[in-house]
């Protein structure tokens, strides 16, 4: 355990963290012990250990499957397991292949093996790859055929299904998304639809169960909470290391020692 900025000692009684998402939540490409995003600065800080499923590029697809497998396989004990969610652009496209037809792993640098023989393949159309290889065109070609309403139903349907899964599962967990769904306007150079998400949901007759997302601000989001504080990266996307602890130490803390989960000592 390593002593908060302020010299605080942040603790929690789970003993597991197991977060996924997008390039957002996970820590590649940097080594894991040059923690830079937010699950392993709470990692770092609570002495939980992490299982960090997040994969750079991953849809909302990605997110559910890696969680519901992982939790299955690993049968972590649910009192001692905290999930934490983090879903990604409703816009992104992601399935499983077979891993020695596909060879994703050759095209792309941040691979996620589902089994030995069962990789991810993510991508889309809003790839501006100049020679894809053939699992990149089947990819590009499959979003040809998506719209705002498929895409936003298919997170839908994911997020029901992890939902469902972590509550039959007792797990602990809190979900957010890596920028407000309802500011689509903030979201630069990623596959993401015009329309807002929830606005989509109410006029189709659904809802999600949002009691256990956290309660922020549009503001507050991740993504947004770091494009209003200027603390990107020089691609003007993605949270910087200083906003990745600035937004632990100023939103996720705070909100998750209201809710029980950490306290200082």
């Amino acid at each position: 355990m390593i002593l908060l900025p302020d010299g605080q000692r942040l603790k929690t009684h789970y003993k597991n963290l197991v977060v996924s998402g997008c390039s957002f939540t996970s820590n590649l490409p940097a080594n894991n012990d040059k923690p830079f995003q937010w699950p392993n600065l709470i990692s770092m800080w609570t002495g939980a250990k992490l299982h960090n499923l997040a994969i750079p590029g991953a849809g909302n697809s990605h997110v559910s499957r890696s969680l519901r497998l992982f939790l299955s396989s690993e049968k972590l004990d649910p009192k001692d397991t905290l999930v934490l969610v983090m879903w990604t652009g409703i816009g992104r496209v992601d399935f499983m292949t077979d891993k020695s037809a596909s060879s994703f792993g050759t095209c792309y640098p941040f691979t996620y093996n589902y089994t030995n023989n069962t990789e991810l393949v993510l991508g889309g159309n809003w790839w501006n790859i100049r020679h894809p290889s053939p699992v990149q065109k089947l990819v590009i070609n499959y979003a040809k055929f998506q719209d705002e309403e498929s895409l936003a139903l298919s997170s839908y349907l994911e997020m029901q299904s992890l939902d469902n899964f972590l509550k039959q599962s007792n797990y602990t967990n809190f979900q957010t998304s890596f920028l407000s769904y309802k500011k689509p306007e903030d979201i630069k150079g990623d596959a993401v639809t015009g329309a807002n998400y929830w606005q989509f949901l109410e006029n189709n007759n659904l809802s999600l169960e949002k009691s256990n997302w956290l309660d922020l601000p549009d503001n507050n989001y991740y993504g947004n909470f770091c494009k209003d504080n200027n603390l990107l990266q020089e691609d003007e996307f993605h949270p910087s290391s200083n906003g990745a602890e600035k937004w632990c130490l100023e939103v996720l803390i705070p909100d998750l020692i209201q809710k029980g989960v950490f306290y200082y000592e």
